[in-house]
């Protein structure tokens, strides 16, 4: 045998072997054959009716001394509605009323504010909300399933600043309206 073909004998045993122990022992890496669990997509706003959820709108004052700071908060369940006038920055309650609500009109208030925006997320640079707006207000949209907070964005009435997309005129209107003779509770609250 002329050197040429054993030469071409060795490589093709040498191949041979190699491919064998690709065979055997794979490439070197595993495949994940287990499935993969589908990212969880977040519920819509709708989504909370049945659920041990609750709304919570805050519109918070301008900075001011501790004493003369002042935010609204109006929290939404199908159990209750309630609203909340906070002062100081250490959010101590110092005026509250508290009213039943019921699924139907749960169902409705969600359907409602879902359609202007709640719940929807605006992207943007600026997503830490501490001293925006200074002179201004700021709206605070929070969603709670149970006692656990699962959504909150924010915007202000600075213009065009927060992570919130809602049409907050409107939305704030709607949890207004929740709460009943809410002008003769906020009468002489000024925040």
């Amino acid at each position: 045998m002329d050197r040429r073909k054993r030469f071409i004998i060795f490589l093709t045993v040498v191949f041979g072997i190699l491919f064998i122990l690709f065979l055997i022992f794979g490439s070197g890496t595993k495949k994940n054959t287990a499935p993969s669990a589908a990212p969880q997509k977040p519920l819509t706003v709708r989504e909370y009716t049945n659920r041990d959820s609750s709304m919570v709108y805050t519109v918070e004052g301008n900075v001011r001394g501790n004493n003369m700071y002042r935010a609204v908060r109006t929290t939404v369940t199908r159990e209750y509605r309630l609203i909340e006038v906070i002062e100081g920055y250490q959010n101590n309650v110092i005026k509250s009323q508290k009213e039943v609500n019921n699924q139907e009109a749960y169902a409705t208030f969600l359907a409602a504010i879902e359609s202007k925006g709640y719940g929807k997320e605006r992207k943007t640079k600026k997503t830490d909300d501490e001293g925006v707006c200074p002179l201004g207000q700021k709206f605070v949209y929070e969603i709670y399933d149970g006692q656990k907070q699962v959504q909150r964005y924010w915007g202000t009435s600075c213009g065009g600043q927060g992570t919130s997309g809602a049409n907050n005129p409107i939305v704030r209107i709607l949890f207004d309206r929740q709460i009943t003779d809410r002008s003769r509770f906020m009468s002489n609250i000024i925040i």
